[in-house]
């Protein structure tokens, strides 16, 4: 249906008793009473312009497709039988996780990979806090040994001041 209603019949010599262009679809499609269809149909045996009108109509509103339709249908993907067996998969909730519709992170091998990055990265964290418990202590004992400061080290030993001016001979 490709028709501009607002332009239908304008300057085209519509007679003051002829209906709206949109009561022809109204017609065609079989929504409109039986008795003022009717009288419609009668006014278009004896109008040129509304006969034309609901012609249009009834071929707008008709089954039969055009080739340029058919064309244009078959080149949908909707209608590639593919699709349709996916489609039907989805509405009956079948799909399987080899199907091409499961978004990638579902998938088994992902989660795996998923699984050992999680627990490599849970590795990693703890080798790094071991490592930096291990320097702390070494510190504290350096520290422990010889104190270079009045400020005591969180862990130290507590040890005697020994702040020394000069070269140690």
């Amino acid at each position: 249906m490709n028709r501009d209603f607002e332009s239908i019949g304008l300057g085209r010599g519509i007679q003051p008793d002829c209906p709206d262009p949109l009561v022809w679809y109204e017609i065609a499609s079989g929504e409109l009473a039986p008795e003022p269809t009717q009288k419609y149909v009668q006014h278009a045996t004896d109008c040129e312009q509304c006969s034309g009108l609901f012609a249009g109509a009834v071929s707008d509103l008709s089954d039969e497709t055009t080739a340029v339709e058919a064309k244009q249908i078959a080149a949908l993907e909707s209608a590639r039988p593919k699709w349709q067996r996916r489609l039907a998969q989805r509405i009956a909730g079948t799909i399987t996780p080899d199907s091409e519709s499961v978004p990638w992170w579902s998938r088994p091998r992902v989660r795996r990979l998923a699984l050992v990055a999680a627990g490599l990265a849970v590795a990693v964290i703890g080798v790094q806090q071991l490592q930096l418990q291990i320097a702390e202590k070494l510190l504290a004992r350096a520290y422990s040994d010889e104190r270079p400061i009045e400020l005591r080290m969180a862990g130290a030993r507590h040890a005697k001041f020994t702040a020394e001016r000069g070269a140690k001979e």
